[in-house]
């Protein structure tokens, strides 16, 4: 009998997560959002089995936030490949246009 078991994030338990890889109980893990900031998050894990958490994804959202503006997704604030690269700039200005719009309605509201 096959099974599916999808998670945004987490899993059930604490140790869980261990426990199906150890087990296991699958055949694929799927890394999101973390791998932006992290790419080389799964051969650290594997290799030396720690992660650098200082490089694991915080949510800052700058990953979603520059597709929708038209520019290359990416982990800007973590990843210093972004850091220079020219879509930096207008990142930074299109939150910058994005939280004056905002502020503006709340102050109109």
């Amino acid at each position: 009998m096959a099974s599916l078991l999808l998670t945004n994030g987490y899993l059930i338990t604490v140790n869980s997560d261990r426990d199906v890889i150890r087990n296991g109980w699958i055949d694929a893990v799927g890394l999101g959002r973390m791998v932006l900031s992290y790419p080389e998050m799964p051969s650290d894990t594997l290799r030396e089995g720690i992660t650098k958490r200082k490089k694991i994804c915080r949510t800052f959202s700058d990953c979603t936030t520059a597709p929708r503006g038209g520019i290359v997704s990416g982990c800007y604030p973590l990843d210093e490949h972004y850091h220079h690269i020219p879509e930096a700039t207008q990142l930074a200005t299109l939150k910058k246009e994005a939280s004056a719009r905002r502020a503006k309605v709340k102050k109109d509201s």
